[in-house]
């Protein structure tokens, strides 16, 4: 149990420093709980190649969906499952700094 949890720990304190890096249009704590309730939606349904629960997600955390989706769209997100894996390229970057 502990080693999970440290696994855990150190994966959204990584998450963290890259959400800092590129969070321009949300502030970083809304993005580290997009990405969570990315992570778990799509472990339940898949991905159906549309930004689909990444909409759902602006809607209901009160974001104005389409500049943060275009925002996304600049940096190659342009379905739930890319938006995870631009975060995830960024955590594993040679140039990442998790602190």
């Amino acid at each position: 149990m502990m080693i999970r949890r440290t696994t855990k720990t150190r994966h959204k304190r990584e998450l963290d420093a890259s959400i800092a890096t590129v969070a321009d249009p949300m502030p970083s704590h809304a993005v580290r709980d997009l990405v969570e309730y990315l992570e778990e939606g799509l472990a339940v349904t898949g991905c159906d190649h549309s930004l689909r629960c990444s909409e759902t997600f602006l809607l209901a955390s009160n974001f104005t969906p389409q500049p943060i989706l275009q925002w996304l769209a600049r940096y190659g997100a342009r379905c739930d499952c890319e938006v995870l894996e631009e975060f995830e390229q960024r955590r594993q970057s040679p140039s990442f700094d998790a602190g």
